[in-house]
């Protein structure tokens, strides 16, 4: 026997309408999609991301140091928070080291956590206090420069950038190869693109332990040293690991 809903015109109009709801919602859907393509087709010829390899690696870190900047008035009194459950791996590592204090007490110590958090595609670096309660005493000399005393034949220095946040030089070859040593303050939050690395390891650079990180034609190497976390980007410079870490351990403060 025929079910008589079959034939009901009340319940034939309310399926029609479902399926007309359902042609609307896949037709906007389509179109949606269509926008989106045309979108994704308009970035990939704007001029920013046609830019050169090189040009392209440099306003990267442009755009990473005015964020850091942003970050360091902030992060020196901030506390030691849990960390993202999301971490591939947390590293810490606790150093101790003396800073000069000009205060009636004469010289006192403080301690810093060099925290290197590993996410999935990045990785962030940086320097906490364990004294939040005495950081206003401590005055810290913001003049202190640091720089490579070893750098291969035929670079030349061809940036310098001089501030309380931020000090680096960038040095080339004719070749367009680069080295460029990073130095930041103790509150600032260093980046460095992991995704897809072909290798990361462990260094010991003048007794504090860093990071190297090898991606394509990029050797980055990273570590804390005083008040400051240092970074030297290899930029297709052909050098080995072992190159590259003698390299950063001739870093030593200008005087």
């Amino acid at each position: 026997m025929v079910n008589k809903h079959f034939f009901d015109k009340d319940i034939l109009h309310e399926k029609m309408d479902d399926i007309r709801i359902k042609i609307a919602i896949l037709s906007y859907m389509d179109m949606e999609g269509k926008l989106l393509n045309e979108e994704n087709e308009a970035i990939q010829n704007d001029y920013l991301y046609s830019l050169d390899e090189i040009t392209r690696k440099r306003n990267q870190r442009n755009i990473s140091r005015l964020y850091n900047a942003s970050k360091i008035k902030n992060t020196l009194h901030k506390t030691f928070k849990a960390f993202n459950k999301t971490a591939a791996i947390l590293l810490l590592v606790i150093i101790l080291f003396s800073v000069p204090m000009f205060s009636v007490d004469a010289i006192r110590n403080k301690v810093f956590n060099f925290i290197i958090d590993m996410q999935e595609d990045y990785t962030s670096i940086r320097l906490d206090s364990n004294d939040d309660a005495t950081s206003n005493s401590i005055i810290i000399n913001w003049d202190d420069a640091y720089a490579p005393t070893i750098i291969p034949e035929g670079y030349e220095l061809s940036s310098i950038t001089n501030n309380d946040l931020l000090k680096a030089l960038q040095y080339i070859d004719t070749n367009n190869s680069l080295i460029i040593f990073q130095q930041f303050s103790g509150g600032g939050v260093v980046n460095i693109d992991t995704e897809n690395a072909e290798s990361i390891s462990k260094v010991m650079i003048h007794g504090s332990e860093g990071i190297l990180v090898e991606k394509e034609d990029l050797i980055t190497i990273s570590w804390s040293y005083g008040d400051y976390i240092f970074l030297i980007d290899f930029f297709k410079s052909n050098l080995s690991h072992d190159e590259a870490q003698i390299i950063a351990e001739s870093v030593n403060q200008i005087k």
